[in-house]
């Protein structure tokens, strides 16, 4: 993910939700918004840990809305 993309998504870290449907809505935002990121760079972004996002995304993708490519990138389906 580039520079400029991860600053995009720090307007997050303050008002990121910390669980629940909420959360998933602001993963899926910055999937949609930022496609083909991979998710390490959401967790340092946003300066939060790896297994909530991971719990998020595997929601997201259970769902059908968000999609790993070959190289385990994020994309949004819709």
């Amino acid at each position: 993910m580039y520079i400029g993309h991860l600053a995009n998504i720090l307007i997050f870290r303050d008002n990121l939700p910390k669980s629940g449907a909420a959360e998933e809505k602001c993963y899926a935002f910055i999937i949609k918004q930022h496609p083909r990121c991979m998710q390490k760079a959401i967790v340092d972004a946003l300066d939060t840990d790896k297994g909530s996002v991971s719990r998020a995304v595997a929601k997201l993708i259970e769902r059908g809305l968000v999609e790993k490519d070959q190289r385990d990138a994020l994309m949004a389906t819709s």
